[in-house]
């Protein structure tokens, strides 16, 4: 399973049958579902044989599980590729409501505002990254050390990380 970085608010999750786009944006990347995170990207025009994902729901499309979750004014996702459990959220949803959260290996938090981030690692049991146009400055303000920098994130259930990594997609 790999996470890769495309822009500053959109990810590609790759497993071994199928992809996904979060946030696709202009640039051509292969993948057979996109998710809606926000709503920068729903006016995008997709091909129509990709499945759009953008709002609460549960979905299946070449093995790979998402299930999306309603928490207010806001939806969260979780993914299962190749049986790594991947969810996806924004800081502030993350602030209010990381008690109701599932267990996830990978945690994947969308930094839209200046809420902090240091209760992320109580949602992840392996990894977090972080992205997004305030990552960087809300990462300097509340974590400050013990988050390295990385493109991409690759992993396979087998090689899981027993502390918790925490990775700054750039």
């Amino acid at each position: 399973m790999e996470i890769t970085k495309l822009s500053i608010n959109s990810l590609k999750i790759r497993g071994k049958q199928t992809s996904v786009v979060v946030n696709p944006q202009d640039k051509v990347v292969t993948f057979e579902a996109a998710v809606i995170f926000n709503t920068s990207s729903s006016s995008l025009k997709l091909k129509p044989d990709i499945l759009t994902i953008d709002g609460p729901g549960e979905y299946e499309i070449g093995g790979l599980k998402i299930t999306g979750v309603r928490y207010e004014d806001s939806v969260t996702y979780t993914f299962i590729v190749d049986e790594v459990r991947i969810g996806l959220i924004d800081n502030k949803t993350l602030a209010k409501f990381h008690a109701k959260l599932p267990d996830v290996n990978v945690l994947v938090v969308m930094v839209t505002s200046e809420d902090d981030l240091s209760i992320s690692t109580n949602v992840a049991n392996s990894a977090v990254l972080y992205m997004g146009d305030k990552a960087e400055e809300v990462i300097n303000k509340y974590i400050k050390e013990g988050v390295s920098k990385s493109n991409k994130y690759t992993v396979t259930k087998d090689k899981l990380p027993t502390e918790v990594q925490q990775i700054l997609l750039v």
